[in-house]
């Protein structure tokens, strides 16, 4: 929930109010959309709720507690991968969690059998398609039993069909976590796809002015 959130934007050269005063419920336990305008702030949004970002006034909460304490419970998928170009597929999804291999071995390889990438655990990142390097960034923030998992267009670098086969298989595996989702998109189709409800945006400052 976000209860009179503000947030500007400023890099020094340009300053841009993102939020002000905004309040909004997003359910638990359901996959949303944010479909909105270019440039408004909805990857800002994300960032905000992730405790990457931190905003000027108000609050933003998480199972009615402010967000920067579940943080442990947030994870966020951004459109580029950002995996490690020096690990293997395996070692890239277990990586962060280096002093608890043995505990999760079990769990990551269910994981990896889960998203479709057994046939590529001793490959890196130079090796995979846009699609299997997706994979393996959600294979990476599902291994951690998000809470809140937090998708900025993870499809969008797909060509069409890649992007409908990946993110129906993606999001059936994401669906069986019991995760609330949040999912930034351009894509209407997309959205209309994947979601229990989308949510459109106005240009910023953002205010939600359908829902769906």
């Amino acid at each position: 929930s976000f209860e009179n959130v503000c947030f500007t934007y400023d890099d020094k050269l340009n300053t841009k109010e993102i939020l002000n005063n905004f309040s909004y419920k997003i359910k638990k336990g359901k996959f949303t959309s944010i479909i909105g305008p270019s440039g408004s702030g909805k990857t800002s949004l994300l960032k905000l709720i992730s405790g990457i970002v931190k905003y000027n006034k108000g609050q933003i909460k998480f199972e009615n507690e402010i967000i920067k304490k579940k943080l442990i419970d947030v994870s966020l998928v951004q459109q580029s991968a950002s995996l490690m170009p020096w690990l293997n597929v395996y070692e890239n999804i277990e990586f962060g969690n280096v002093n608890n291999k043995n505990k999760n071995s079990n769990k990551i390889n269910k994981i990896i059998f889960d998203v479709g990438l057994q046939e590529y655990i001793e490959f890196y990142p130079y090796q995979l398609s846009g699609g299997l390097l997706q994979r393996v960034a959600i294979a990476r923030a599902l291994l951690f039993k998000p809470k809140l998992l937090l998708l900025d267009e993870p499809f969008a670098a797909l060509d069409n069909l890649s992007r409908e086969t990946i993110s129906t298989e993606l999001t059936s595996v994401i669906r069986e976590e019991d995760v609330t989702v949040i999912m930034v998109t351009h894509s209407i189709e997309e959205a209309a796809l994947l979601s229990d409800e989308v949510l459109v945006t106005s240009l910023a400052p953002i205010n939600v002015i359908k829902k769906f």
